[in-house]
């Protein structure tokens, strides 16, 4: 549970985020009122596909509205040389984009809201509070609002709102924490699944089950996971989605990172015990010990329904992939018999219930609306949307150090305030300039990020052989009652 808010700022943002954050809206789940997902598929009925690609050879020009706050960074910096000092980074990885900014005052930006609102000409990307009747518009995403606990607890209270003046909606995959399955979606459709309602809504380990039979009965496989080295990434993103799959520590408890997912014994043999009626029931390719090896080929010529885990490289593969393919310079593997054609898309990965499910999108762009509350009629142009969330994030990011670092404190559960406080002043200008792009020796970062490091190989140490041991059959629930 969210344990309190730090006011800071102004009064009107302490009240806006007492009013604005109650519980429900710190969920992920798509059943919340304002959830991206949600409000895109009841204005559009589309299929949010985060390998949204955009012109490298086009030039862009994003519109960024932010307050000109009376702050100052490393005493003589105001604030608005500071933001000019961020998007250099940015410009450096899109040469191509270029933002026109316009800060207002902290006593006219209400005014200018409401105006835009009223108008329908909101800025594609906005940095500041934010008014309740413009989530309730349906014309802005607060994109702190959707993070895991873990993760907002590391961010700015001045939430970061995303809009996109040319439609669209793009999801993105976490670049730590929960990943998702990369699916077919002609195949979802062909064995009667809606893929939006999947994406949207997720699903349990039952429809999973359901699924794969009748994928099955089509002739192809259901699922490959990447099991290589026993699939350890694999296996705790399932886990995850368990409601016993988070709480001790399973591995070690020295240099424990906060913000990283805690297996338990519980969860983990949970997860193998659906892993292993996949496989009884011939879901799974054969042999099982090796699919990892044919996973992305199988996928790519249609054999292969869903995929996984898909993180940042997996994610980055596929755009890779659809580039070649849309310019013709890869011609494919031939369709495997019985197959269909590919389109992939981004999916929870199945939840044990759905009350438990842990969406891989972050960051949103929503649909703007005219005044009269009808879409706008222009086809979308994704890859300014897309663009758009790639600024938001940039800035998210920046924000956070910048803030935490005037302030000496950001909004964080208990357990992480200690956490943070010994890191005020110091290390946070630091990471500010790590977020930009800079490198700074391990040794100056923050205490856990070593941990992390150390807990991941240590997980992956004591794993490693008792899953090696499941994929070839053994590792019954009897024997991992007895495993040390």
């Amino acid at each position: 549970m969210f344990l309190g808010l730090v006011l800071f700022l102004s009064p009107l943002l302490a009240y806006w985020m007492a009013v604005r954050y109650p519980d429900r809206a710190l969920t992920i789940f798509p059943n919340f009122k304002y959830h991206p997902l949600r409000i895109h598929y009841e204005r559009e009925r589309l299929r949010v596909n985060p390998l949204v690609q955009f012109d490298p050879q086009r030039l862009y020009t994003l519109e960024l509205w932010d307050v000109r706050w009376p702050i100052f960074w490393h005493e003589y910096f105001q604030y608005e040389e500071f933001l000019v000092y961020t998007l250099e980074g940015f410009f450096e990885r899109h040469p191509n984009v270029s933002v026109h900014i316009t800060l207002f005052s902290p006593e006219d930006y209400l005014t200018a809201l409401r105006t835009a609102l009223s108008e329908g000409n909101l800025p594609d990307v906005y940095v500041g509070p934010i008014l309740p009747e413009l989530l309730e518009s349906g014309r802005v995403i607060a994109v702190d609002a959707f993070l895991t606990p873990e993760d907002r607890a590391l961010y700015d209270t001045r939430t970061l709102d995303v809009i996109s003046s040319k439609r669209g909606v793009i999801g993105f995959p976490r670049t730590i924490g929960v990943y998702g399955w990369l699916a077919n979606a002609e195949i979802m459709k062909r064995v009667g699944m809606n893929p939006d309602i999947t994406v949207s809504d997720g699903w349990t380990w039952n429809d999973f089950h359901t699924f794969a039979g009748k994928v099955k009965e089509a002739g192809l496989t259901p699922l490959a996971l990447d099991n290589f080295r026993g699939g350890v990434t694999a296996v705790k993103h399932l886990c995850m989605q368990t409601d016993e799959g988070l709480g001790e520590d399973l591995y070690t408890e020295n240099g424990e990172h906060p913000s990283l997912p805690r297996l338990t014994e519980a969860g983990l043999g949970t997860t193998l015990e659906f892993l292993d009626g996949l496989r009884k029931a011939g879901y799974l390719p054969d042999p099982v010990k090796n699919m990892y090896k044919r996973m992305i080929p199988g996928f790519w010529n249609g054999q292969i329904a869903v995929i996984g885990p898909c993180g940042p490289g997996m994610t980055r593969h596929v755009l890779e992939r659809m580039e070649r393919l849309g310019a013709g310079k890869e011609g494919g593997a031939p369709a495997a018999k019985g197959s269909t054609n590919v389109t992939p898309v981004l999916v929870p990965i199945p939840a044990r219930r759905l009350g438990d499910a842990r969406t891989p999108f972050e960051v949103t762009v929503a649909v703007p609306l005219d005044p009269g509350g009808q879409s706008d009629k222009a086809p979308p142009d994704l890859g300014h949307a897309r663009l758009a969330v790639e600024l938001a994030r940039f800035l998210s990011q920046a924000d956070v150090a910048w803030v935490a670092y005037k302030l000496g404190e950001i909004p964080a559960y208990l357990p992480e305030r200690q956490r943070w406080e010994a890191l005020v002043p110091s290390w946070l200008l630091h990471s500010m300039k790590a977020l930009l792009g800079r490198v700074i020796p391990p040794e100056e970062g923050p205490p856990g990020v070593m941990g992390q490091a150390l807990t991941e190989e240590a997980l992956r140490d004591q794993m490693e052989p008792i899953l090696e041991e499941f994929w070839e059959g053994g590792v019954g629930s009897a024997q991992r009652e007895q495993t040390p």
